[in-house]
Protein backbone atom coordinates (compact mmCIF):
# COMPACT_ATOMS: atom_id res chain seq x y z
CA UNK A 1 0.00 0.00 0.00
CA UNK A 2 1.17 3.42 -0.80
CA UNK A 3 1.24 6.37 1.20
CA UNK A 4 -1.13 8.36 -1.15
CA UNK A 5 -3.37 4.52 -0.98
CA UNK A 6 -3.18 5.00 2.85
CA UNK A 7 -4.05 8.91 2.90
CA UNK A 8 -7.48 8.05 0.42
CA UNK A 9 -8.37 5.53 3.47
CA UNK A 10 -7.95 7.55 6.17
CA UNK A 11 -9.82 10.22 4.24
CA UNK A 12 -12.77 7.83 3.40
CA UNK A 13 -12.56 6.94 7.30
CA UNK A 14 -12.72 10.68 8.33
CA UNK A 15 -16.04 10.55 5.67
CA UNK A 16 -17.75 7.45 7.71
CA UNK A 17 -17.21 8.85 10.95
CA UNK A 18 -19.04 11.65 10.00
CA UNK A 19 -21.73 9.67 7.98
CA UNK A 20 -21.35 12.09 5.06
CA UNK A 21 -19.17 14.79 3.33
CA UNK A 22 -20.05 18.22 1.86
CA UNK A 23 -22.16 15.71 -1.21
CA UNK A 24 -23.66 13.80 1.93
CA UNK A 25 -22.81 10.03 1.83
CA UNK A 26 -26.65 9.46 0.53
CA UNK A 27 -25.41 11.02 -2.77
CA UNK A 28 -23.92 7.49 -3.16
CA UNK A 29 -20.20 5.65 -2.85
CA UNK A 30 -18.98 7.66 -5.68
CA UNK A 31 -19.27 11.28 -4.74
CA UNK A 32 -18.84 10.32 -0.91
CA UNK A 33 -15.96 7.95 -0.47
CA UNK A 34 -13.07 9.37 -1.55
CA UNK A 35 -11.44 5.93 -2.31
CA UNK A 36 -15.02 5.37 -4.87
CA UNK A 37 -14.21 9.16 -6.13
CA UNK A 38 -10.64 7.44 -7.37
CA UNK A 39 -10.84 3.96 -8.65
CA UNK A 40 -15.20 3.67 -9.27
CA UNK A 41 -14.74 3.97 -12.80
CA UNK A 42 -11.56 1.54 -13.44
CA UNK A 43 -13.92 -1.26 -11.78
CA UNK A 44 -12.17 -0.98 -8.56
CA UNK A 45 -9.37 -2.68 -10.13
CA UNK A 46 -6.33 -0.56 -8.46
CA UNK A 47 -8.75 0.13 -5.44
CA UNK A 48 -6.79 -1.05 -2.10
CA UNK A 49 -9.79 -1.87 -0.70
CA UNK A 50 -10.68 -4.65 -3.31
CA UNK A 51 -6.74 -5.40 -3.38
CA UNK A 52 -6.98 -6.00 0.09
CA UNK A 53 -10.28 -8.34 0.00
CA UNK A 54 -9.78 -9.62 -3.32
CA UNK A 55 -13.18 -8.72 -4.15
CA UNK A 56 -14.65 -5.40 -6.27
CA UNK A 57 -17.28 -3.22 -5.28
CA UNK A 58 -16.96 -3.41 -1.63
CA UNK A 59 -18.00 -6.85 -1.48
CA UNK A 60 -15.87 -8.70 1.38
CA UNK A 61 -16.40 -5.24 3.62
CA UNK A 62 -18.88 -4.19 5.54
CA UNK A 63 -20.27 -1.39 3.17
CA UNK A 64 -23.31 0.68 3.42
CA UNK A 65 -25.12 -0.91 0.72
CA UNK A 66 -25.69 -4.34 2.80
CA UNK A 67 -29.13 -3.37 4.43
CA UNK A 68 -30.95 -4.47 7.15
CA UNK A 69 -27.83 -3.61 10.02
CA UNK A 70 -28.18 -1.04 12.15
CA UNK A 71 -26.88 1.70 10.62
CA UNK A 72 -24.94 2.97 13.66
CA UNK A 73 -23.18 -0.57 14.04
CA UNK A 74 -22.62 -0.67 10.13
CA UNK A 75 -20.33 2.70 10.05
CA UNK A 76 -18.63 1.50 13.51
CA UNK A 77 -17.82 -1.87 11.38
CA UNK A 78 -16.71 -0.31 8.29
CA UNK A 79 -14.43 2.19 10.05
CA UNK A 80 -12.92 -0.75 11.58
CA UNK A 81 -12.42 -2.43 8.49
CA UNK A 82 -10.54 0.53 7.32
CA UNK A 83 -8.05 0.86 10.55
CA UNK A 84 -7.19 -3.31 10.31
CA UNK A 85 -5.93 -2.60 6.40
CA UNK A 86 -4.12 0.37 7.73
CA UNK A 87 -2.76 -1.54 10.40
CA UNK A 88 -2.20 -4.70 8.54
CA UNK A 89 -0.06 -2.58 5.81
CA UNK A 90 2.13 -1.90 8.97
CA UNK A 91 0.44 1.92 9.92
CA UNK A 92 0.84 2.72 12.95
CA UNK A 93 -2.22 4.10 14.36
CA UNK A 94 -2.24 7.28 16.26
CA UNK A 95 -5.17 8.94 18.24
CA UNK A 96 -4.44 12.94 18.16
Amino acid sequence: MTKAEAQLIVDAIVVWENGQNEEGIEAGCIDACPLCSKYFYSMCAECPVARYTGELNCNGTPHPFQFGRDEDIRMIQIIAFGLKMLDDAGYEIVEE
